[in-house]
């Protein structure tokens, strides 16, 4: 199974319609986040593409890309609970509206950037990636967390 495209316009669409069923209110069916720590969460990978990248050693990059880079870049779900690296943790609450359009923009703009802008775009721990290896990443990152809040 091949997972859909984030640079497909109409793939993004469906992505921003699930995310527009979310409420103040949406509960998580697992994790401990609330919905809006939960897209600011998901707002991050959009932004350290490279203008942002948090600093990490040689060693967790080395085991990153040996023992993690296959299961994140498959077509496989990620599983529920698994943990979260720490530049990711969300521990102040966010506000709702701000965190939802913000993660919007960031999803469209990637759509609009298009394939060649992420084509050899390095990650901050897997070195660099091709489009669709990009595409696989965040869309299963961002499914991963829509399937958490049931949308």
């Amino acid at each position: 199974m091949s997972l859909p495209s984030i640079f497909n316009s109409t793939e993004t669409e469906k992505l921003v319609a699930r995310i527009e069923r979310l409420s103040s209110e949406s509960q998580p069916l697992w994790g401990k986040m609330s919905v809006a720590q939960m897209m600011a969460h998901c707002a991050l990978p959009y932004e350290m593409d490279h203008r942002n990248p948090p600093k990490i050693g040689f060693f967790l990059k080395w085991m990153m890309k040996l023992f993690f880079k296959k299961s994140m870049l498959n077509d496989q779900p990620y599983h529920r609970n698994i943990q979260t690296a720490p530049p990711f943790r969300m521990v102040q609450e966010k506000e709702f509206y701000e965190e939802r359009k913000r993660l919007i923009a960031l999803i469209q703009a990637s759509q609009a950037m298009g394939e060649g802008y992420y084509q050899g775009l390095p990650h901050y721990a897997l070195g660099p990636l091709s489009s669709k290896e990009w595409s696989t990443l965040l869309f299963k990152h961002l499914d991963h967390h829509l399937r958490q809040f049931g949308v």
